[in-house]
């Protein structure tokens, strides 16, 4: 069953729908650094739901902030009728005026159980074809930890290729950063631990960081 809340304060309105497969929220209150789109698979779900990084992109000067992640989510097309995608994400933000000035990708993981995961040369035309449908906006797009190592070194390596050829692209190096803290990630081997020390609230503050150093 879907939870929906509406929350309002003051001049500033909140939509946040979750449910156990998704989360979609949609801050409208504009503020000085101009819209910012959050984008995420389930990592990003837990990102937003556990860590907080819409809100936290709220409380650096971001607005409107829209986000949507979504268990399986992942970057390109692999078929005709697959609307389950950032390409997907990116036009439906599009047809409802969404200009942002910074996008946020926490997207990969599911990529790499895709034919061709291990594969670099098509992860790097999977995360090309997302970026061109992003447009000349900042690019904020994370590494992947993963259970299947040469998954997870074939799409983090595609992703640094890409960045050489794209100037909007951002790599924020997440997988790098975990590696000092093997606590945060669970027992899976993809998703990040819970609470106020976990770390879904590291890499919240990971990846605002690398926000911050574009903008």
């Amino acid at each position: 069953m879907a939870l929906a809340a509406v929350v309002l304060a003051s001049s500033c309105a909140v939509v946040v729908t979750t449910t156990r497969l998704h989360d979609d929220r949609h801050d409208f209150t504009a503020r000085p650094k101009g819209t910012a789109i959050v984008i995420g698979d389930s990592v990003g779900y837990g990102l937003t739901v556990a860590g907080g990084i819409a809100h936290q992109l709220a409380m650096d000067g971001w607005g409107p902030v829209r986000s949507h992640a979504q268990v399986g989510l992942h970057a390109a097309p692999e078929s005709p009728t697959d609307g389950n995608t950032v390409v997907h994400r990116v036009a439906a933000f599009a047809s409802i005026g969404l200009k942002p000035k910074v996008a946020v990708l926490v997207i990969g993981a599911n990529d790499v159980g895709y034919p061709g995961g291990a594969d670099v040369a098509r992860n790097v035309r999977r995360i090309e074809t997302a970026m061109k449908s992003l447009g000349q906006a900042p690019v904020v797009w994370t590494t992947i930890v993963h259970k299947n190592t040469a998954g997870m070194n074939a799409w983090n390596a595609a992703l640094r290729d890409v960045a050489t050829r794209f100037p909007n692209l951002r790599v924020c190096d997440w997988a790098a950063e975990v590696v000092k803290h093997h606590g945060w990630v669970e027992h899976d081997g993809v998703h990040m631990t819970v609470g106020p020390h976990g770390g879904y609230v590291g890499m919240r503050n990971f990846v605002a960081g690398c926000v911050r150093a574009i903008a």
